[in-house]
């Protein structure tokens, strides 16, 4: 089960989470074994986040894995996540952040996966 939450300072309508849910639903396919099916998505927009000491837009990805993806995969998760939201908010590149955090637990349905 994978997990991509999204902050910006930007104001999200409930249109563009939609938009950006569905996109991240096909970026993630990139990762073998991981789909939209079992796919969190969480936004928080109008956050207060500063960047390079100015409240200019950006956007803080964190992207939670079970298990331990190759880095080829996680490099064209990024390259395709940052992509999506630089074109879906208008955002430069380089105003963009990820985070991953992979895990070998991941709990669901009241037991771990994976044991």
């Amino acid at each position: 089960m994978p997990c991509i939450q999204l902050s910006t300072n930007q104001i999200l309508s409930s249109d563009k989470q939609t938009i950006l849910k569905k996109n991240f639903g096909k970026a993630i396919e990139i990762i073998p074994g991981k789909s939209e099916k079992w796919l969190m998505c969480m936004f928080q927009s109008a956050c207060d986040m500063w960047f390079q000491g100015e409240q200019k837009y950006v956007v803080f990805l964190e992207v939670s894995l079970y298990g331990e993806p190759e880095g080829k995969d996680i490099d064209q998760l990024t390259k395709q996540l940052t992509q999506i939201v630089s074109q879906e908010l208008d955002i430069e590149l380089e105003n963009i952040y990820v985070k991953y955090s992979m895990t070998p637990y991941w709990g669901w349905n009241g037991k771990n996966l994976g044991r």
